[in-house]
Order: C-alpha cells, then sequence, then structure tokens
C-alpha cells in the first residue's frame, strides 16, 4: 500500500486488535539493549501504533525524548490516550519516508515494529525496495554508535523460500481489483489490505547492508490449513537489533 491507501486502511481498521499491543510485550525485548545507554536518549518509533513501545521505554525508567511517528491518525488518537499519563512521548502524523525533522536530527535508538510488510507497489521486486530505501533512510537517522531495533513477519515457505509470500501478494492484489469482501472467511482479510512478507533470510540480508545484526527475539505461530496447503513451512515474528 502506498501513501493515502496506508493512512485510509489503518484509519478504517485502526481498532482491530492485531493492530495494537501492550507495553509488557516490548518489555524483554527492552531490557535486551537498556543497559546501552546510562542517560537521556532520543528515541523514534515509526509506525508507533498505539505508543505501547514507547509506553515500555518509561516503564523500564529509560529518560529522554520519545518520538512516536504513524501514517493514521486514529491509531495516534489511541496513542496519546496511552500515554496521557506520561512525559516527555510525542507523536506526529506523517509518513515515515518524509519525517517530521530536519536532516541533521540523530536518534540513539530507532525502532520500526510491523511496517516493513505493509510497504506495497505494483510487484515484489518494487516493494522490497521500497523496504530497503526505508531502512536507509532510518540508518542515516541514527547517532554514532545507534541502535535500529527491527520487528517484522516472517514467512518461510516450502519448496521456494518466497513462493508463499508471493501467493499472497499476488491473491490479494486480485481480491482488491475486484472488491471482494473476504472477512467472512477469515477475519484478517481486510478490505484494501495488502502485504509484502519476508523470508528470514531476505530480512538478514537486508539487515545486514546496515550494520551488524544480531536476533533478539523469534516468535513461531501456528499455521492454519490454509497456511498449509500455499506451501508455507513457518512463520512468526522476529526482532533484530542492528548495531551500527
Amino acid at each position: 500500500m502506498k501513501g493515502k491507501s496506508v493512512k485510509t486502511f489503518f484509519d478504517t481498521h485502526a481498532h482491530y486488535s492485531a493492530y495494537n499491543k501492550n507495553q509488557e510485550y516490548y518489555l524483554p525485548i527492552i531490557d535486551y539493549f537498556s543497559n546501552d545507554f546510562s542517560k537521556e536518549i532520543r528515541v523514534l518509533d515509526i509506525g508507533c501504533g498505539d505508543g505501547s513501545f514507547l509506553k515500555g521505554l518509561k516503564a523500564a525508567n529509560l529518560r529522554g525524548d520519545f518520538l512516536g511517528v504513524d501514517i493514521s491518525f486514529n491509531l495516534l488518537r489511541k496513542a496519546k490516550t496511552n500515554v496521557s499519563d506520561q512525559k516527555g512521548i510525542h507523536f506526529v502524523v506523517a509518513d515515515a519516508f518524509n519525517p517530521p525533522f530536519r536532516n541533521t536530527e540523530k536518534f540513539n535508538l530507532i525502532h520500526i515494529d510491523s511496517v516493513l510488510h505493509h510497504l506495497i507497489d505494483d510487484n515484489r521486486k518494487k516493494s522490497n525496495r521500497l523496504s530497503k530505501d526505508l531502512l536507509t533512510i532510518l540508518r542515516s537517522k541514527l547517532s554514532q554508535n545507534g541502535i535500529l531495533i527491527v520487528e517484522e513477519m516472517y514467512y518461510n515457505s516450502r519448496i521456494l523460500p518466497h513462493l508463499t509470500s508471493s501467493i499472497i501478494f499476488y491473491s490479494l492484489k486480485i481480491i482488491n481489483r475486484l472488491q471482494l469482501d473476504l472477512t467472512f472467511f477469515r477475519n484478517d482479510l481486510k478490505p484494501g489490505l495488502e502485504v509484502n512478507f519476508f523470508s528470514e533470510d531476505q530480512l538478514v540480508n537486508i539487515l545486514n547492508e546496515l550494520g551488524s545484526v544480531m536476533t533478539m527475539q523469534r516468535n513461531p505461530s501456528k499455521l492454519s490449513k490454509l497456511e498449509k496447503v500455499m506451501f508455507l513451512r513457518e512463520r512468526g515474528h522476529i526482532t533484530y537489533f542492528v548495531k551500527i
């Protein structure tokens, strides 16, 4: 999805539970790097959703200036409510490709969770390029010895590494072109949804171009019968720690 269509989709489905987390989810991740910062830090959270990651930083007693960016006004409205009891957390509606700050601004920590697979172009090759371009932009915003945390869905296929991801990508394009509503079949097939999932190998290869990569957390999910039919071997949520 591009620009306006992404915003429309998430403004429409901001209430959906899959797009909302709680700060406890992020605490093991925050514990992993919190000792790296002994003084006040600047944090940028791209696709911050309901603000739970930034609220988790506060719960872990990290101090500094925290900025959450999301393209969805409705998600940020939830975020402001979620952190209303916290100081030093700010939110702005913006496209991550056009960040709302000066080119010279730098951050000690940048976090991006489940954003890359929503960057959609006409085909998978162009979509992959969008993800690489965004990560390059984020890398340029890190201060010296900065940390980039990338959280993403991973889809590892049988037979060919990216077979299932390609089936899903082009099937959704057809479904949306025909304006079909399949939520009666699967509740997560929201009208307008488009996704470009990566395999673990793809994610690591992309991130290796940015810096030193470590896997922080890997959470496989149970496969449905439909996913198995689509040659999926494993899927889940994975967190990478990239040291610049």
